[in-house]
């Protein structure tokens, strides 16, 4: 029967490096093996010359990345400063209304976006019911509005009284649903609301609701 010597995959340093110590091991003082061809010397030393070689790759790569992170470093620094320089650029066209100081100082330029407004609605249907028969207690309800964020309630007991308005903190909440207030008992109050949005855009207020609070 005929046999293959197989030596098994030898794909990274590693691999080759432990099959050589192996291999030298193994037939080194090995009575079966009196002239080993080539002599196990010259494993030995393209061994030692791959471990050389590999461990001054491996100081390279962790050389290589400090280096990339010192880049990176240099590379943020450079952009604030490039910043820093065109936001001083953009403050003299501001005050000169020259514009072709951007072109001049390496810059290109371009016209600002203009944002629109959020125009929000007023709160519509608001009303007041009572909670559960619990005193000092009434839930708010209302329609909520679009693409509101929050919502501002304000209340008082003397609708006559143009400051009562501001005698009470106001309460912000971020949803339409399940706002119970905590008022006092047995007097009547007087509720309006307003809906908050995104960049602290606002709307009106809504119509005022009015109930005894239980």
């Amino acid at each position: 029967m005929n046999y293959i010597v197989i030596i098994g995959p030898l794909k990274s340093p590693n691999l080759v490096i432990d099959k050589l110590s192996l291999v030298v091991t193994r037939m080194t003082a090995n009575a079966n093996f009196t002239t080993p061809a080539p002599p196990l010397s010259e494993l030995t030393d393209i061994r030692d010359e791959i471990i050389i070689l590999k461990n001054e790759i491996a100081a390279l790569k962790e050389e290589v990345q400090e280096k990339e992170e010192e880049m990176e470093l240099k590379l943020v620094a450079a952009r604030n400063l490039i910043q820093a320089e065109a936001n001083y650029v953009q403050a003299l066209i501001r005050s000169t209304g020259t514009s072709t100081l951007a072109s001049s100082a390496g810059f290109d330029l371009q016209s600002a976006p203009t944002s629109t407004p959020l125009v929000l609605s007023q709160p519509q249907n608001v009303r007041l019911n009572e909670y559960k028969k619990l005193t000092g207690k009434l839930q708010l309800l209302f329609n909520p509005v679009d693409k509101a964020k929050s919502y501002k309630i304000i209340y008082t007991y003397d609708i006559s009284d143009p400051n009562g308005w501001s005698a009470n903190e106001p309460i912000i909440v971020t949803s339409s649903v399940n706002i119970i207030l905590t008022l006092a008992a047995g007097r009547t109050v007087w509720v309006k609301i307003k809906a908050i949005g995104s960049g602290g855009s606002e709307s009106g207020y809504s119509d005022v609701a009015t109930r005894v609070v239980p």
